[in-house]
């Protein structure tokens, strides 16, 4: 139960992070993603807990 938790939060995370980006910028949504953005969109600091 508290792994199906924590890999839900972490999908939440990773989807909030996606739209925090996205919603930053971009032209009619064309390269609305910088590539700093983008580099740490996938929250590379956070352990994915679906991996332990």
């Amino acid at each position: 139960m508290i792994r199906n938790f924590a890999n839900e939060f972490y999908k939440s995370l990773l989807e909030i992070a996606s739209e925090i980006a996205k919603s930053s910028g971009g032209l009619l949504g064309l390269n609305s993603v910088g590539d700093e953005e983008a580099e740490h969109m996938g929250l590379s600091m956070l352990k994915d807990p679906a991996k332990y």
